[in-house]
């Protein structure tokens, strides 16, 4: 084979290959002592599995030796190598195919014996052998990838500088590889014993099947209308892999990741598959209302319904509320890119993609909406599902113009927290907007209309939660709050005041924009406190609200839904106790967010980026300190 002077690596990693290829020599003589001992256990085949692996070890051997002493053999396949593999850019394509080859064949194995529970090994004797084999060649094909880096890397080199019909070709081996790679990750990570990891795994090749469909769609399909729209979801959908497993990760480095005391939804949806309104013997009783002998969930109960179809498959002790909590806030990380990208499409905001992502960076990482996700208690469902929901009604607004669907979703966000029906004045906004762009005007009869389509399935929910009241405690009006068990603090200014009342609005406002930490004894340094800081301090991006005041329709509707918002809020008797920051900033959070893009101007700054590099790590910092990782007073 030629030499090639000129290598597609760069020096430094090209010097490791060597030493890489050391390494993959060990893994794969490792892999074929692992198979010669699983031929020596096949019983009664012993013998004939011993002369098996002996033929192939001196065929393996005699092509070795073949190539290292015939000098006439070495050339000749050197010759075929470059002429047919290097020069007709095939190398990386067949050893790619291969890899795929080889992950299909280790999906069919994994899969029919572990989740199909076929019982091949009574057809084939060699059931674990062949496992281990299929191993043991794709390290054999890795090897072959990373040596052809290093002796043929020309044929890499033009792979990638191919024009856009063979990189059609190579979309074509990129994605069924990715897919059967990515198919085969979770039940091939659990055969081979990996634990926790199967799951980052999993949409880690997951993230690469995007990707190469990515490469696929852009291979074949760039200049069509509808490429812009599959990009968007797709990159939606990389923005939901990330998001899962950073917040998955966070709860195994706290230790918080399996289902705590405080779930209750999975308890009460249980309940209501044994015909029970009510919890039965509840491993803890915090927060849980007390009425004729049994203890009731007074929060509303959409959480509980949507758990229902889980705790029927899985049953309450094989779901996991954590996992529940994370997947639904990672995908509304997700819906909020969507969100961000639909507004400057349609020209509404004027930022590009990638300042898009870094505000939806500042969503998933730099609001409470992380550390919340990974409670898994029964507020924190409530309150990941009301802001995905919310996400939805004025995502369903913005790109359909339909008051009737931004309505129901409205109306389901408002049977987690009921407050959140004041969330209008932005559903409004949109609206007025779509109408004065399709020429048309907007005045009184399409102001009742509008109202009428949004509100009426607000108003059927809010007929929904009073029946529930009054099947639960005989009474429409009572939510069960007034007797809830709740903690000491809170207690006496909730009977004394009741849920909400005016003497709690300097409270309020005092924690939600004032409050700092304090010195903490225990800690022997400055920590925040349950009582909540300020959403300036623990999100400084917030500081951007403060130029969006602008006579934009937009502007006005997200400001007024913000304001109507904060108005439960500020009457009522908890401040958002037993929390880090102001966590109640969700509940207007999808506002802020509008706002956010709109301040922003044409392009995130440099001082704007570093505001939401400050907020991840102020948050990343509240979910060690919540989850008691550091001192905590």
């Amino acid at each position: 084979m030629s030499v090639i002077k000129k290598s597609l690596l760069p020096s430094p990693i090209r010097n490791y290959l060597p030493a890489l290829l050391a390494c993959l020599s060990v893994f794969e003589g490792l892999a074929a002592l692992l198979l010669l001992n699983a031929f020596s256990a096949a019983e009664p085949f012993a013998v004939p599995a011993m002369l098996i692996t002996g033929v192939l070890l001196l065929l393996i051997l005699a092509a070795v030796l073949i190539l290292g002493f015939s000098v006439s053999a070495r050339n000749r396949t050197a010759r075929v190598i470059e002429d047919q593999l290097v020069k007709k850019e095939r190398l990386p394509l067949c050893l790619i195919g291969l890899l795929a080859g080889l992950g299909l064949l280790l999906f069919v194995f994994v899969v029919f014996e572990t989740r199909l529970q076929l019982k091949l090994q009574a057809f084939l004797p060699y059931y674990q052998t062949l496992v281990w084999l299929l191993i043991w060649l794709a390290l054999l094909d890795v090897q072959l990838i990373v040596s052809s880096l290093l002796f043929a890397p020309q044929a890499w080199q033009q792979m990638l500088s191919m024009p856009a019909v063979k990189l059609r070709r190579l979309a074509w081996w990129l994605l069924g590889g990715a897919s059967l790679v990515a198919l085969a990750a979770i039940p091939l990570t659990a055969r081979l014993n990996l634990g926790i990891f199967h799951f980052f795994i999993g949409f880690f090749l997951f993230a690469l099947f995007i990707l190469a469909l990515f490469n696929f769609a852009w291979g074949h399909y760039a200049g069509r209308v509808w490429y812009a729209e599959l990009s968007l979801y797709l990159t939606a959908l990389l923005v939901f892999c990330v998001s899962i497993c950073v917040y998955r990760a966070g709860t195994f480095i706290t230790g918080f990741s399996a289902t705590p005391l405080k779930s209750y939804f999975d308890l009460l949806a249980d309940a209501w598959l044994h015909g029970q309104l009510y919890l039965s013997n509840p491993p803890y009783t915090h927060d849980l209302t007390f009425f004729n002998g049994n203890w009731y969930v007074a929060n509303p109960p959409l959480a509980a319904v949507l758990l229902v179809p889980w705790v029927a498959w899985l049953g309450v002790n094989g779901l996991n509320t954590v996992i529940i909590t994370v997947g639904a806030a990672a995908f509304t990380v997700g819906l909020v890119y969507i969100l961000l990208e639909r507004l400057s499409r349609l020209g509404w905001t004027q930022l590009k993609t990638a300042d898009n992502l870094w505000l939806t960076a500042l969503f998933g990482f730099g609001t409470p909406l992380w550390y919340i996700s990974a409670s898994g208690t029964m507020w924190s469902m409530s309150q990941v599902v009301t802001v995905l929901l919310l996400v939805l009604a004025v995502l369903v607004m913005l790109t359909h113009n339909s008051a009737w669907f931004s309505g129901a979703a409205l109306a389901l966000a408002a049977a987690a927290r009921p407050h959140i029906f004041v969330f209008l004045p932005i559903l409004l906004a949109l609206r007025y907007i779509h109408t004065r762009r399709s020429g048309k005007t907007f005045g009184f009869k399409q102001f009742v209309i509008w109202g009428f389509a949004t509100a009426f399935p607000v108003f059927l929910a809010g007929l929904a939660l009073l029946g529930y009241n009054w099947l639960r405690f005989g009474n429409i009006w009572d939510y069960g709050y007034l007797t809830e068990n709740v903690a000491d603090f809170m207690a006496d200014d909730l009977k004394l005041y009741g849920t909400f009342n005016p003497v709690f609005i300097t409270r309020n406002l005092g924690i939600m924009l004032f409050a700092l930490p304090r010195w903490s004894e225990n800690c022997k340094a400055i920590t925040p406190t349950f009582d909540g800081m300020s959403m300036f301090l623990t999100t400084p991006a917030l500081f951007y609200l403060f130029k969006s005041f602008k006579r934009s329709p937009l502007a006005i509707g997200a400001w007024g839904s913000i304001l109507l918002t904060l108005v439960p809020l500020m009457f009522y008797y908890n401040t958002g106790a037993w929390q880090y920051g102001y966590k109640y900033l969700l509940d207007f959070i999808v506002p802020v967010m509008v706002l956010l893009a709109l301040a922003a101007g044409r392009r995130l700054s440099w001082f704007y980026r570093l505001l939401i590099v400050l907020s991840i790590l102020m948050q990343a910092y509240g979910v060690l300190w919540f989850f008691k990782v550091i001192c905590r007073a």
